[in-house]
C-alpha cells in the first residue's frame, strides 16, 4: 500500500466517523475518547527542520491539551475512566516537559497530517476543538 492509498483510506475513515457523528449529534456527547485530527501543514520551513518543526508543533498541541485535561478534571462525570487511562499512558514513552505522561498520544501520522487519541470530557473536547491546526475532534467509534 502506498502512502497515497494510506491517506485516503484515513480520509475515507474520518468521513465515516464524522458521517456519524452527525448522525448522533442529538445524542448528549458526554466523555469519551476521542481522535482529534491535526493539520501539520502551516509548517513550511526548509525541509530539514520542517520535521523538528512539525514535532515540537504536535508535542506542544500534546501538553497543551494534557494540561487542559489536568485542569478541567472536574468536567468529567466517570473519573476512574480518566485515571485508566492516564496509567495507560504513563505506560508510553512520551512525555512532556515536566516528566509526567502526556494524556494524549499519536496514533497516526502522514503526510500534512496527524491523529492524536485521547480521553476527553465533553467540555474539553470543545476545547480541543478551537485549538490552532485542529482539524476536527471525534469520538472514536467502533466500525
Amino acid at each position: 500500500m502506498n502512502k497515497v492509498q494510506a491517506f485516503e483510506i484515513k480520509s475515507s475513515l474520518k468521513n465515516k466517523i464524522l458521517k456519524k457523528n452527525k448522525e448522533n449529534s442529538s445524542k448528549t456527547r458526554n466523555e469519551n475518547y476521542f481522535m482529534i485530527f491535526v493539520n501539520n501543514g502551516s509548517c513550511k520551513s526548509g525541509t530539514n527542520n520542517k520535521r523538528e518543526e512539525v514535532e515540537q508543533q504536535i508535542n506542544s498541541l500534546i501538553n497543551e491539551i494534557t494540561t487542559l485535561i489536568k485542569d478541567n478534571r472536574n468536567t468529567y462525570e466517570n473519573p476512574s475512566k480518566l485515571k485508566e487511562f492516564e496509567k495507560r499512558s504513563s505506560l508510553r514513552k512520551r512525555e512532556n516537559q515536566n516528566n509526567e505522561p502526556a494524556l494524549a498520544y499519536i496514533i497516526s501520522s502522514l503526510n500534512d497530517r496527524t491523529i492524536i487519541y485521547s480521553y476527553l470530557s465533553k467540555y474539553v473536547a470543545d476545547m480541543v476543538e478551537k485549538l490552532p491546526n485542529v482539524m476536527a475532534c471525534t469520538e472514536d467509534h467502533k466500525l
